[in-house]
């Protein structure tokens, strides 16, 4: 799917904050007269999101990583909890801490 389809189904939906988001990076992936990617770098967005819309957030992120590099950095257990699972099935990489505890 491409950032268009994205953004086009966030605008009908009520995930203002998924559509906000997906508008940021499709403004930044393609920037300059060459068509450079920047990265994306997100740092603890989501706090107080509550959990439903916070794996719609992540999973959002995870598609559109497809064709923007995105970095999330984040201290909330869940996300880094996500991350493992997602990590260990291939789905994303995930650099740690070395001083990161997860319970």
């Amino acid at each position: 799917r491409s950032l268009e389809d994205e953004e086009r189904e966030l605008a009908e939906g009520s995930g203002s904050v998924r559509r906000r988001l997906a508008d940021r990076i499709a403004r930044t992936t393609w920037i300059g007269p060459n068509e450079e990617s920047l990265p994306v770098i997100i740092d603890d967005a989501f706090v107080g999101a509550e959990p439903e819309e916070l794996f719609k957030l992540l999973d959002l992120i995870v598609r559109l990583s497809s064709s923007a590099q995105i970095v999330l950095m984040s201290s909330d257990l869940t996300v880094a909890k996500w991350a493992r699972r997602e990590a260990a099935h291939g789905i994303i990489a995930l650099f740690e801490s070395d001083g990161a505890v997860i319970t």
